[in-house]
């Protein structure tokens, strides 16, 4: 059973998806996370900054001899061979530790996925916008798919600590929001979803708390506090963001 655990746990916390399915990368499951600044493992600050990569997947075999071979791709020339490749984006300093963002999230997922934390700052707080249909030439939102009622639910992630100004919420918002100057009443109609669903995330993570009072002090309970603020942040603005639309 101890085997079959640790097969689990090393498939949750290290593999990729690859394809229509997922796959382990000897070397590239050692990266770390990096947050683009200062980040935490394991509660040590490691403090440095992260080097934030791009994955390509390189669908070509290896040339003949074992040696890649140069190809134009879309976003450019790169190198064709059998597996998965990464690219960094910035240069970087010799003895640098090299890391990626795994994704954004927060810290309860990190903590429960990988074992580790990230500065609240660097954290973020998926809001799905139950019953908001997006206007059909919105394309560029994330989304859950709501099996029971066979529909996407759109995602609005809220980033960082509170408060929150109202341009804030509003990149995260997307392209849900109509295009400047064209329907307020529809923007309140988006408003008034990201308010409740805010406000109904905080109130759960409130009653929850509430109860939870045995190991105040732990990593898991200061990432429900960090989810909570950041829940109750968000319906603040979006509701000051309703409530200017309505006047």
């Amino acid at each position: 059973k101890w085997l079959a655990r640790w097969a689990f746990c090393t498939v949750l916390s290290r593999a990729f998806e690859h394809a229509d399915s997922v796959a382990l990368f000897p070397l590239l499951d050692l990266l770390n996370h990096g947050t683009g600044a200062n980040w935490q493992q394991h509660g040590d600050n490691c403090g440095s900054e992260g080097v934030v990569l791009s994955r390509e997947d390189w669908p070509q075999p290896p040339h003949p001899g074992g040696n890649c071979r140069q190809m134009s791709l879309e976003a450019g020339t790169g190198l064709a061979c059998a597996g998965i490749g990464v690219v960094a984006e910035r240069a970087m300093e010799v003895g640098e530790e090299v890391a990626w963002s795994y994704f954004e999230s927060n810290n309860i997922h990190f903590l429960m996925n990988f074992g580790f934390s990230v500065p609240e700052t660097a954290a973020a707080t998926e809001i799905h916008l139950q019953g908001l249909t997006p206007h059909a030439d919105c394309k560029d939102y994330s989304y859950i798919v709501d099996d029971d009622n066979a529909m996407e639910v759109p995602i609005m992630l809220v980033k960082g600590v509170p408060p929150f100004a109202e341009e804030n919420l509003q990149t995260a918002l997307g392209c849900l929001l109509a295009p400047q100057g064209t329907s307020d009443t529809e923007d309140l109609d988006v408003w008034r979803a990201a308010h409740s669903a805010c406000k109904r995330l905080h109130n759960d993570w409130h009653a929850m708390l509430q109860y939870a009072t045995a190991f105040p002090q732990s990593a898991m309970m200061q990432a429900a506090e960090g989810d909570r603020q950041r829940a109750a942040g968000c319906a603040k603005t979006a509701g000051l963001a309703a409530l200017r639309l309505e006047r």
